[in-house]
């Protein structure tokens, strides 16, 4: 629009606020106190939206990210748990396999003076 002519339409007022305004239109709002006045309320809207929303959304990255570390702590946990009731276990059967001579001895020695006494 002219700057000397009118202020800006309805309609030019929202190509300028989606950033569609051509080029007189754009000097007309830059040199128009009027216009300047007619376009800032949703200017502010709009940018406390866009504050808002990008607000929301690091807050959701941010619980996002500690529910995934909390996630993998977690399974990192119950694998150690699981690796530690593992090795227990085959400690445990080591353990037994190298007492099985000891115990064949000990029951061969209760069985010959049990022999021995009957």
């Amino acid at each position: 629009m002219n700057t000397s002519i009118s202020h800006l339409t309805q309609e030019a007022a929202q190509r300028w606020q989606m950033g569609e305004a051509d080029e007189s239109e754009r000097a007309h709002v830059a040199a128009c106190p009027a216009c300047q006045a007619q376009l800032r309320p949703l200017e502010e809207a709009l940018h406390s939206f866009r504050a808002v929303a990008r607000d929301w959304g690091d807050a959701k990255a941010a619980a996002t990210q500690e529910w995934h570390e909390s996630k993998v702590a977690a399974t990192q946990e119950w694998r150690d748990t699981k690796h530690a009731a593992a090795r227990e276990w085959s400690e445990s059967k080591s353990a037994a396999r190298q007492r099985w001579p000891e115990l064949a001895l000990a029951w061969a020695a209760c069985c010959v003076v049990l022999l021995l006494l009957l």
